[in-house]
């Protein structure tokens, strides 16, 4: 005779599934909010949880600034950018935000996102690129070494940062041009 016995959850795991269902509630809730922030500030509004975001346009805005204005440049595509913010009445983060305009000539379109949206942004600045960790490595390397460094990477150093300010389409035809 055979003896099917039920798996029965113990009270751990039902404790967990309860807290990870009470966490999506709120996180839907924060969004909603956020949604109806938008609304009443004539803005759109994004979920950044589930719009994908490259580390690229994330970085072109430095962590300490997003940290300090509550806000995330999410896309961007040549002097085209797009700017989340948490809260799109403060006068600091507007200012910010013109400085930007002013200092980079972007034309900037403004959104509205939620503070775990905005979370998950930042945590996407532990990423780091090839590129910066050189740049990390230049900056720890003394005497010889960073002549051989420079020597040898310098060129991509360079590179990296031409880039970021050539319109991708430009970079695009010049690769298909060969």
């Amino acid at each position: 005779m055979v003896k099917v016995s039920k798996n029965k959850k113990n009270s751990q795991d039902q404790g967990e599934d309860s807290d990870k269902l009470l966490q999506h509630l709120r996180d839907e809730s924060e969004e909603q909010q956020a949604a109806y922030l938008a609304e009443a500030s004539e803005l759109p509004y994004i979920d950044l949880n589930i719009f994908p975001v490259s580390i690229e346009d994330v970085r072109a805005l430095p962590e300490d600034d997003s940290r300090k204005y509550q806000m995330t440049l999410f896309q961007r595509v040549g002097k085209e950018v797009r700017i989340g913010v948490v809260d799109p009445e403060n006068q600091e983060t507007a200012s910010f935000i013109e400085k930007l305009k002013e200092d980079n000539n972007w034309s900037i379109h403004l959104y509205v996102i939620s503070f775990s949206s905005l979370k998950k942004i930042w945590s996407r600045y532990a990423e780091a690129p090839f590129l910066e960790s050189l740049e990390r490595m230049q900056i720890s390397l003394t005497g010889e070494d960073l002549e051989k460094f420079e020597k040898d990477f310098g060129g991509l150093l360079g590179l990296k940062k031409r880039i970021r300010e050539i319109p991708t389409t430009q970079i695009v035809s010049t690769i298909m041009a060969g």
